[in-house]
């Protein structure tokens, strides 16, 4: 019964916030409002704090899993734990790439 009223509740507090978005979009001072708090320097910059950390987060992640695999596999000889190996592997490569180019990029125009 509880879940029930759980999943009532959620489905009343997303109903509630889509009707609030909804009106909040016809409102030209709302409207407003909204566009120069999304403009703010410090919301900029806390959301880039947060997307950076959360990218180290992950990465630090995906090392720890790969070298897990990478143990499973000597471990076991199991073709699967070195497939979780090298996949995480061409991820953190392709991560490393990208990293470089946007590093490259943002150096020749900043």
């Amino acid at each position: 019964m509880s879940e029930y009223l759980l999943l009532i509740d959620s489905l009343i507090g997303c109903h509630n916030y889509v009707i609030s978005g909804f009106i909040r979009a016809f409102s030209r001072k709302a409207t407003q409002k909204d566009l120069v708090e999304e403009q703010d320097e410090r919301n900029r910059l806390i959301m880039l704090k947060s997307k950076a950390r959360t990218l180290d987060i992950l990465f630090w992640c995906l090392i720890v899993i790969m070298i897990g695999g990478l143990v499973g596999y000597i471990i076991t000889k199991n073709i699967a734990w070195g497939f979780i190996f090298i996949v995480l592997g061409l991820l953190i490569s392709f991560y490393w790439i990208a990293y470089l180019i946007i590093l490259v990029y943002y150096e020749k125009h900043e």
